[in-house]
């Protein structure tokens, strides 16, 4: 008996397939031609037969098909990360916020490049924070994350931010105080 062995065998499977592919995909293409519509008319008449095979194929195939996918997406991933990021960041910046990177970057050069409220640089990849009005969504100005945080900390209420300038000016002065008694 030729191919004992199991891989011998589909190895001389996948060979023979592949050897009648043409044929196979060219008695197809002239069945089609030869019986213009009938597919679709045996479709359209066993709804019930069709929904079974599709739910069978998915049944069978869902692995295969699902492990494909996530090697596929994860090459991309890899292979465009940086590409898949600057659009993720364009899109959100659009989106969200109603501007476009021409505009990001005529609030940074407004700002001289750097965070709206402490000045540090922001980075080169336009993914500094997007501070705005959370009532009337307009853009405020482009901040660090450390800055962004802290007026979203502070729930962008400037009576808030004036009370906690007052409360560190106090433990400031009172630092201040302690540290001339213990030199004194």
């Amino acid at each position: 008996m030729p191919h004992k062995d199991p891989e011998a065998r589909r190895l001389c499977n996948r060979r023979n397939y592949l050897a009648r592919r043409e044929q196979r995909i060219e008695v197809q293409r002239q069945w089609r031609i030869d019986n213009p519509g009938r597919t679709e008319a045996w479709k359209r008449a066993n709804p019930d037969r069709v929904k079974a095979y599709q739910a069978a194929s998915y049944a069978k195939y869902r692995e295969k098909r699902l492990a494909d996918s996530r090697a596929y997406h994860a090459a991309r991933r890899v292979a465009n990360l940086e590409q898949m990021r600057a659009t993720a960041r364009r899109n959100k910046m659009a989106w969200k916020y109603g501007i476009s990177e021409a505009d990001y970057d005529a609030f940074a050069a407004a700002q001289g490049n750097g965070c709206a409220v402490c000045h540090a640089p922001l980075p080169l990849n336009r993914s500094g924070h997007i501070d705005h009005d959370h009532n009337t969504g307009t853009v405020r100005g482009l901040l660090c994350m450390r800055c962004n945080v802290g007026i979203g900390n502070l729930r962008d209420d400037p009576e808030i931010l004036a009370s906690a300038i007052d409360y560190l000016q106090k433990a400031h002065r009172s630092q201040l105080t302690l540290v001339k008694k213990e030199i004194s």
